[in-house]
């Protein structure tokens, strides 16, 4: 009898909207996210096949539009299809599934366990793997604006700005230690309206997502996720076929802090700026 298949677990979401959060308790709760990773817990393998569907619509990251252009382009289309199947039947694998799995399954077409990946990028990807894995289960986290814009600009201008930009002068030693590229500081998230912008366009594009896809899709926000913690990683669990004890979910819910949900109420620059934007924000549920 042949072994079912899993199809994967996909998770898109904006930038430093929760995402790495709930990447790390689902990898907690028993989804394998990837052998290599990078700090924000993005699988390396697939963070790199996002990076180079962006190269090939002429965008990056906070200029993902473009993508749209290569997704309605049949050819061009069809021929990042055909090099992402080889690449998910390929030897580069390993950095996905370690050594010992690669070995064992060779192609990620045949894994027989929960399974999955998260990178804000599929959030303009995901046409894409979709056709690769028309089972594939899509998990969106989304978290209001301000606290993302503000998040977004202090590590664009702070010390994590300055990190990067270290990191670039070193990519060559980060390339060995298995770190992506991705570290390019953004013009655009330099203002909050900037970042907001982008969250603007990014969570826009992963409502449609959600829209048409229906019951394979599951929508949280971080701040539900901080707030009822375990209700939200029980329904998780099930939506992703995860077989976990609530003992367990009650573990991995203690990765949650409260403090974190709306933090932006506290500072009175960006409560002023909530204000101003509030008829955008409500577009989104906030």
């Amino acid at each position: 009898m042949a072994v079912p298949t899993y199809p994967p677990v996909i998770i898109i979401g904006m930038h430093r909207s929760g995402t790495s959060l709930l990447t790390r308790m689902l990898n907690c709760l028993g989804l394998f996210i990837g052998a290599r990773r990078d700090v924000n817990d993005e699988a390396i393998f697939f963070q790199r096949e996002n990076d180079w569907l962006l190269k090939q619509a002429g965008g990056t990251w906070d200029n993902p539009q473009s993508v749209g252009a290569l997704l309605a382009h049949c050819d061009r289309r069809s021929a990042c299809l055909r090099h992402l199947e080889r690449r998910l039947r390929s030897p580069y694998l390993w950095r996905y599934l370690g050594m010992s799995q690669f070995l064992r399954y060779r192609s990620a077409f045949s894994l027989d366990f929960a399974w999955g990946w998260k990178d804000p990028c599929n959030t303009y990807t995901l046409p894409l793997w979709l056709q690769l894995y028309p089972d594939a289960r899509v998990v969106h986290i989304r978290r209001h604006g301000v606290d993302v814009a503000q998040s977004l600009v202090k590590r664009e201008t702070g010390k994590e700005a300055a990190d990067s930009i270290a990191s670039t002068l070193g990519s060559g030693l980060r390339r060995l230690n298995g770190y992506p590229s991705r570290v390019a500081p953004s013009l655009c998230c330099e203002t909050l309206e900037g970042a907001f912008g982008l969250w603007e366009e990014y969570s826009a594009e992963a409502r449609r997502h959600v829209g048409k896809l229906g019951p394979r899709a599951f929508e949280l926000s971080y701040e539900q996720l901080l707030e009822a913690p375990q209700d939200q990683l029980r329904a998780l669990c099930h939506f992703c076929g995860l077989h976990v004890e609530e003992s367990a979910i009650g573990e991995v819910a203690s990765m949650a802090s409260r403090s974190r949900a709306r933090a932006f109420r506290r500072d009175d620059v960006l409560a002023a700026f909530a204000q101003r934007v509030r008829s955008r924000l409500a577009i989104y549920d906030y």
